[in-house]
């Protein structure tokens, strides 16, 4: 691996929860909400799957970048 690799990932290393109860229950609810916001937009307000798969990937996106963007 180039340096600027190596350098940079002991940072992205420490950027994994440590796994506790606590994870486990923000685990759970946040994948309850992103299933039941999808079910939203799919069904109640009738976007569809292909529609609803596009704006959830956009949210996964946009979280990884924010998370991946703060320095700790």
């Amino acid at each position: 691996m180039p340096a600027t690799v190596n350098a940079r990932l002991p940072l992205l290393l420490n950027k994994v929860p440590e796994v506790t109860a606590i994870f486990w229950i923000i685990k759970i609810l946040s994948t309850t909400v992103g299933e039941t916001g999808a079910d939203y937009l799919a069904v109640h307000i009738g976007l569809g799957a292909s529609a609803t798969t596009v704006i959830m990937v956009g949210f996964v996106v946009a979280a990884l970048a924010l998370q991946l963007g703060v320095r700790s």
